[in-house]
């Protein structure tokens, strides 16, 4: 069995984990073994029929839907942290600050009329949101969605690989892996196809959850983030300096934006309890679930997420990329 480490190559011995599938609550065993020069998390073995642990209700394959007045105030919103000032938008941003995509977008050189493609986009709910605050430009790449999708003139999402958007003859001004990179079996590849769809100077934006983080010292495989089999490898800054280096990226920046779902996802899989079992994406998805996570607990996540984040130590992070 060929327990090389898929980032540094190194092969001296290593350290298993068994890792349960807790998402869906299958309890199906999958191994995991940890490089002891990258760190990086990684699984052994990854499976033939990996398209079956993408169900329909998984996080990727959330639809774009959203009721008319949600569309109209998210729009105002959007657009006035983007420069289009409006007065909606300038009351939203003092209620609730700007979304949580400008945080990280802000930091790269970036304007409406870009070309933006988010590799792994399941049917393009991220850069439906972009294309709410003006975004122009817009293309997404996914296997795993049944047929490509031309949503508007500015935003389509395509059944496809990163070799057939590269065979299109199609460059872009910024390639974002918006926690899908995490989920690609051969990393350099993919990294060295990005690159051949862009010039010099061009963004790379990588956003994954973390190995060298809080969340898995204290969980291990109970860390909500290991999300077996479907996270093949996770990574952390010397890993990720590896793989840019080798596919001529230079990282720019990282921000770690890790959020308490780190925390509360880790105790519900701790107590065996899968997350379709809550109401996920909703403002209070642990309500039914009081007697393991209280209310105190909640806000103390949120206070100790913050802490973290500040050490370096949170559970995701945004890389920052430039090709060179």
């Amino acid at each position: 069995m060929n327990n090389e480490c898929r980032i540094c190559k190194n092969n001296s011995e290593k350290k298993f984990y068994k890792v349960f599938e807790k998402h869906f609550g299958t309890n199906e065993e999958f191994e995991y073994f940890e490089c002891p020069e990258c760190l990086t998390l990684q699984i052994l073995s990854i499976p033939d029929n990996i398209a079956k642990y993408y169900p329909e209700n998984y996080y990727s394959k959330v639809s774009i839907k959203q009721s008319g007045i949600k569309i109209f105030l998210k729009k105002k919103w959007y657009q006035f942290s983007f420069g289009k000032w409006n007065i909606l938008g300038f009351i939203f941003s003092l209620l609730k600050n700007k979304p949580d995509f400008y945080e990280w977008l802000s930091q790269i050189n970036i304007n409406l009329d870009n070309s933006i493609l988010d590799v792994g986009s399941g049917y393009g709910f991220f850069l439906s949101e972009l294309e709410l605050a003006g975004f122009k430009n817009l293309t997404g790449i996914d296997p795993y969605i049944y047929e490509t999708v031309e949503y508007s003139k500015n935003f389509r999402v395509i059944k496809g690989t990163l070799e057939e958007i590269f065979e299109r003859g199609q460059k872009f001004d910024t390639i974002i892996f918006n926690h899908s990179f995490e989920h690609v079996p051969n990393l350099l590849e993919y990294l060295i196809n990005a690159r051949k769809l862009q010039d010099l100077n061009k963004n790379l934006i990588i956003r994954i959850p973390v190995s060298n983080s809080y969340a898995w010292e204290k969980y291990g495989v109970d860390w909500v983030s290991l999300d077996a089999p479907r996270h093949f490898h996770l990574l952390n800054e010397k890993s990720m300096e590896i793989l840019a280096k080798q596919s001529s990226y230079k990282i720019e920046k990282i921000i770690y934006d890790a959020t308490d779902f780190q925390f509360w996802g880790s105790e519900l899989y701790k107590n065996n309890i899968p997350l379709t079992k809550t109401k996920l994406g909703s403002k209070n998805p642990m309500q039914d679930f009081r007697e393991i996570v209280s209310e105190n607990d909640s806000k103390e996540f949120i206070k100790l997420t913050k802490k973290m984040n500040e050490l370096k130590k949170g559970d995701q992070a945004t890389f920052i990329l430039k090709s060179n």
